[in-house]
């Protein structure tokens, strides 16, 4: 697997979305040690995906969550392990893995 985190924020009139580096190989255990910077003006929740990149085809999604934004108006930075979901084909959420943010 060849995994990278986009992380969304804005609705659905202004997104914006930024992404890490792929880590190539990292296979189920990647790391990014990444800053990924927003200007946050009106929201009041972040979206993040993993995603495997794929050279041949689109892209999968392995999971994703949804984050709040609220203790990082509090605290100036938010440190924790989010539980990723993905929607099977079936429509049930199964667990897909952790991030750290």
């Amino acid at each position: 697997m060849d995994p990278y985190v986009t992380i969304t924020l804005g609705g659905s009139r202004h997104p914006v979305t930024l992404r890490t580096k792929t880590d190539s190989g990292a296979g189920s255990d990647p790391v990014w040690n990444e800053v990924l910077r927003f200007d946050v003006v009106s929201e009041h929740e972040a979206r993040i995906e993993v995603w495997d990149y794929d050279v041949f085809s689109a892209d999968d999604v392995v999971g994703g969550a949804t984050m709040s934004l609220l203790p990082v108006f509090k605290a100036g930075v938010r440190d924790h392990w989010f539980r990723l979901a993905l929607r099977s084909e079936w429509g049930r959420i199964e667990a897909a893995g952790e991030v750290y943010i």
